[in-house]
């Protein structure tokens, strides 16, 4: 997924967004986005807050190097990309705005050592936020160019770029 992608995939989401401003899961349809299908993983809140991994995209399974669907990504991992993308997504879900943010150092077992994300908030059958639809790009530091990456949100914090999606 290349920046224009993550920037397609949040078009897309805002296009479903209706007068909720966040879109039901069933709003999505995967017809209506396939070159996008390959990035995108679909994460779904348990009930002690941390992320069950319903769906993983095919480039996404590549890059990591395993298929990590059906995977609880706990609070209490030591990889610091995890908690970073639970954290990311509680953000997401508190403020009921999309997140876009790189995390440098994911902990990938390839040669990927950063991924930029858009985690896009999902309801429900109600008004809770209990899922995410993400948009993934990986790549190797050396490839990044910042300035082209979160051009219209978000500021340079730590490590990575952070922000908001503006709605």
């Amino acid at each position: 997924m290349q920046a224009q992608s993550i920037d397609a995939l949040i078009a897309y989401w805002q296009s479903k967004c209706g007068d909720t401003g966040i879109p039901d899961r069933a709003d999505i349809d995967p017809t209506e986005i396939p070159r996008l299908l390959q990035d995108i993983i679909i994460l779904e809140r348990t009930d002690d807050a941390n992320l069950r991994v319903r769906l993983a995209g095919t480039n996404v399974v590549s890059c990591l190097d395993y298929d990590p669907t059906g995977q609880v990504f706990d609070r209490n991992m030591v990889a610091k990309g995890v908690q970073a993308l639970i954290q990311h997504c509680g953000d997401a879900a508190n403020l009921r705005k999309p997140q876009r943010h790189v995390i440098d150092n994911f902990g990938l077992r390839r040669a990927y050592n950063e991924v930029e994300l858009a985690i896009l908030p999902l309801r429900r059958n109600g008004d809770d936020v209990v899922m995410f639809l993400v948009g993934a790009q990986f790549r190797v530091s050396s490839e990044r160019n910042k300035q082209e990456l979160v051009p219209r949100i978000g500021e340079k914090r730590g490590n990575g770029w952070h922000g908001n999606v503006v709605c």
